[in-house]
């Protein structure tokens, strides 16, 4: 579901991603593209990603690949993102 996926994201790029060492470069965070999605179902996973990413400001890159969001885990880690609670 959507809030799944909002939760997943934030808790990965605020709990786990801080403690990866040697810190990525960049992380690939896979969402599909829709095209199994019934059309009764009004679900839009990659939007959703994306928008939870702006709303953390968390920095992205570029991807021609409609199924998949890319951010930039170097600027994300230089703010001084330090693992939650």
């Amino acid at each position: 579901s959507d809030g799944a996926a909002e939760t997943a994201v934030r808790w990965w790029l605020e709990v786990r991603v801080p403690t990866i060492d040697p810190p990525p470069e960049c992380l690939t965070i896979v969402t599909g593209w829709g095209k199994t999605r019934p059309a009764y179902r009004d679900s839009d996973m990659r939007r959703r990603v994306m928008q939870v990413l702006g709303e953390m400001g968390v920095p992205t890159l570029p991807s021609d690949n409609p199924g998949r969001g890319v951010v930039d885990a170097h600027k994300w880690l230089s703010r001084g993102v330090t693992p939650s609670s």
